[in-house]
């Protein structure tokens, strides 16, 4: 069931256009560096977690445009939560790793809307990823307004 206000998704437009993103990584350090960048480039971003609980009762509390999350978080998976995640908000995910990206990408290829980055990357690559993630739900949103819009004609 579509929440008012909410777009097919489960996220929230923004008055001001700003997209909200959740960070989940455990290395507070870079957690707080990325928040830093995406915060000066324009998105509005939500205080990072560092587990799949918080993850979770984050995405729940603000249904976030977008989510960064790490594939490792301590002793927890990132995919998992992200999968959990996905039982409540469908946002699109840019998972960082310091794994082999093709095993990630493997793990992650039944999720939809999702990129997969190698660690380290750089913050306009990871600008880039959310944009792009951002761009297709907007597209698909598009589209399925102009479906609908066809079949009423």
């Amino acid at each position: 069931m579509q929440q008012r206000g909410r777009d097919e998704d489960g996220c929230e437009p923004r008055p001001d256009g700003a997209r909200v993103v959740l960070i989940v990584e455990d290395d507070r350090l870079l957690a707080t560096l990325l928040r830093l960048d995406l915060e000066r480039n324009g998105y509005s971003v939500l205080p990072p977690v560092t587990s799949e609980a918080e993850a979770l009762e984050a995405a729940v509390r603000y249904r976030p445009d977008c989510i960064v999350m790490d594939v490792r978080l301590g002793d927890a998976d990132g995919v998992a939560a992200a999968n959990a995640i996905r039982d409540v908000c469908n946002a699109p995910v840019v998972f960082l790793t310091g794994l082999p990206a093709a095993e990630v990408k493997q793990r992650v290829s039944s999720l939809e809307r999702c990129l997969v980055l190698a660690k380290p990357v750089p913050w306009l690559v990871v600008r880039a990823a959310i944009d792009d993630l951002l761009a297709a739900v907007a597209e698909r949103a598009a589209t399925t307004v102009g479906d609908n819009e066809q079949s009423k004609g």
